[in-house]
C-alpha cells in the first residue's frame, strides 16, 4: 500500500466503475451533485490489505474532511486555504 494509506491520508478504494456509475446516475436523478458515498473509506485494515494483495483492483482516495467556514482541512486537520466548497462529509 502507498505511504498515504500507511499513514492515513488516503484509502484503497475497490468500488468497481459499474458501481460509481450507478452512484453518479441516482445523483443526478434526484438533482443532486454527484459524489463518492465513502463506502470503502470506513474498511478495516486488513480487509482492505486483504483485498489488495488478492489482486482486486483499486485505486487510492484521499480524505477530505470537513469544511469550517468554507475552509478544507487537511489529513493533519491543518487549514488548507482558498478553497471554498460544500460540507462533504457528514459521518465525521
Amino acid at each position: 500500500m502507498s505511504v498515504y494509506v500507511q499513514n492515513g491520508m488516503a484509502y484503497p478504494c475497490f468500488c468497481t466503475s459499474r458501481r460509481l456509475d450507478l452512484l453518479r446516475r441516482e445523483a443526478v436523478s434526484r438533482g443532486e451533485v454527484p459524489r463518492y458515498d465513502n463506502r470503502c473509506r470506513h474498511m478495516s485494515q486488513s480487509d482492505a490489505q486483504a483485498k489488495t494483495e488478492s489482486g482486486v483492483p483499486h485505486v487510492v482516495r484521499f480524505k477530505v474532511y470537513l469544511l469550517t467556514h468554507g475552509l478544507f482541512h487537511n489529513y493533519k486537520n491543518e487549514y488548507v486555504n482558498g478553497i471554498e466548497a460544500q460540507n462533504q462529509e457528514k459521518d465525521r
